[in-house]
């Protein structure tokens, strides 16, 4: 293992590579998001990431090559060119695409999932978790992010708002 000299800067102690929003370009092509540096090197599907999805969504975006490796992190994606910051925009809301719960009508278990029957803003939906607490987050006291077996992402925004009814069948399976 190789220790950071006192010289290093945090980025090169990290191993962190701070991406320069100007040296960048980003496009849509063939359904797959493109990332070019400049005079440097291009990929093919790019997958963008918020650092801090709740806290700083709009900061500090990771952007990964089709392998999952780290390519670099943008800080300031404001700095991006617009056609560059449009096409983030489109990567991040399908990667960050909730419905939000609006009414709890079921909760039942099987097989060691709990099965969702809802009415969301799109409509009644059914979806399944884990049974557990992996499923879920609670990033402030009011507000519950689900995930289902499938990667999708259903949104209370506040708890207070459901009927009586849906709040307790949500404390029951929290």
């Amino acid at each position: 293992m190789i220790l950071p000299s006192p010289t290093m800067s945090l980025e090169e102690a990290s191993g962190l590579r701070l991406l320069d929003p100007a040296r960048l370009r980003i496009w849509w092509e063939c359904a797959s998001l493109r990332l070019e540096l400049l005079d440097e090197s291009c990929h093919d599907r790019v997958s963008v990431l918020r650092a801090f999805p709740i806290s700083k969504p709009h900061s500090h975006y990771i952007l990964r090559d089709d392998r999952g490796r780290e390519i670099g992190v943008i800080v300031d994606p404001k700095r991006l060119d617009r056609a560059s910051g449009e096409a983030i925009a489109i990567e991040l809301e399908r990667t960050y695409f909730t419905t939000t719960i609006e009414r709890i009508i079921k909760v039942t278990e099987q097989f060691g999932t709990i099965v969702w029957d809802v009415m969301t803003s799109r409509g009644a939906r059914q979806f399944t978790s884990r049974d557990g607490r992996d499923h879920v987050m609670q990033p402030t006291p009011e507000r519950i992010l689900l995930n289902d077996i499938d990667g999708n992402r259903f949104e209370v925004t506040d708890i207070s708002r459901l009927d009586h009814h849906s709040r307790i069948l949500l404390r029951n399976y929290l």
